[in-house]
């Protein structure tokens, strides 16, 4: 049994447990981008459809509701009910909400006959209680587990697994795609004898294109730079590559990789003291950047 699949049934025995007395328990499900979050929450769906419960669906980003108030008038009739609410990417939905609208949320998922709520968040379960404080205490939390080769059995098609079980190039591929879950699924779908793996990697990046250029825009230009820096020196580069492929102060070079770091941009990759190297986190994301 693959970790993902014993996270999903633990979550569900859990929230079956409480449903019993119509004692709803919130769960937090956090992990990095591409790590199975959705792939998680809908194996969940199926799991509690399965066990009998009613289900409301991902209500955000896949819907019109963004406000506490529009949300709890769809939930009303499933009050008292055995019903679980799906809320996919909930850290960007609370980004829509005032702090009122958020302490609404709170009373009415509080309410004994409240449905239970499974709700997945971008990062670690502290960095959401620090970013969202209101919601330290509301949650259970588990984090998605890094899977393992072994597990891609469970986590591909049948047909895709048989495809790509035996391909070498496949399994040295996935190793740079640092266990993003949606990566290797796309990866796999689209390797093929006829395609060098440089030519699947440009679809994969190409299916992700919005993704990328949507995570590049929100970075200040100066981070912006070093990255693209960065990209072009290497998979690994020193602040002194990073300095000479951006045209950046040393200055602006040091708070600019600093920056990155702490957002989880890039990471060290070892080396000296005085000429560490830095490699961009995401291998895909890095390849979009130089084109």
């Amino acid at each position: 049994m693959n970790k993902l699949n014993q996270l999903v049934w633990r979550i569900a025995d859990l929230t079956e447990s409480y449903r019993k007395d119509l004692e709803p328990q919130h769960i937090l499900i956090s992990g990095v981008e591409g790590s199975g979050k959705t792939f998680t929450i809908e194996k969940l769906a199926e799991e509690f459809t399965a066990r009998g419960f009613l289900m409301v669906k991902n209500f955000y980003p896949h819907s019109n509701i963004v406000g506490a108030e529009s949300l709890i008038k769809d939930l009303d009739g499933f009050l008292g009910k055995d019903a679980v609410v799906l809320i996919d990417d909930f850290d960007k939905l609370l980004l829509a909400m005032t702090k009122g609208e958020q302490k609404k949320f709170i009373v009415f998922f509080s309410n004994r006959h409240s449905p239970s709520l499974v709700a997945t968040s971008t990062g670690s379960h502290e960095e959401f209680s620090k970013n969202h404080p209101l919601f330290d205490e509301f949650f259970c939390s588990f984090q998605i587990p890094n899977f393992e080769k072994e597990d891609l059995e469970d986590l591909l098609s049948e047909d895709i697994y048989n495809k790509v079980k035996g391909n070498p190039e496949f399994q040295k591929t996935i190793l740079k795609l640092g266990g993003n879950l949606n990566y290797i699924q796309s990866f796999a779908s689209v390797i093929h004898p006829n395609y060098g793996t440089e030519d699947c990697l440009d679809i994969v990046i190409e299916e992700n294109e919005r993704y990328f250029s949507y995570k590049f825009s929100t970075l200040p230009g100066v981070q912006q730079r070093a990255l693209y820096g960065l990209a072009r020196a290497g998979e690994t580069a020193t602040a002194a590559d990073v300095q000479r492929e951006s045209g950046l102060s040393a200055t602006n070079t040091s708070s600019a990789l600093y920056r990155l770091e702490k957002r989880g941009v890039i990471t060290k990759a070892g080396g000296k003291k005085r000429s560490v190297e830095y490699k961009i986190t995401d291998y895909l994301f890095g390849k979009w950047i130089v084109g």
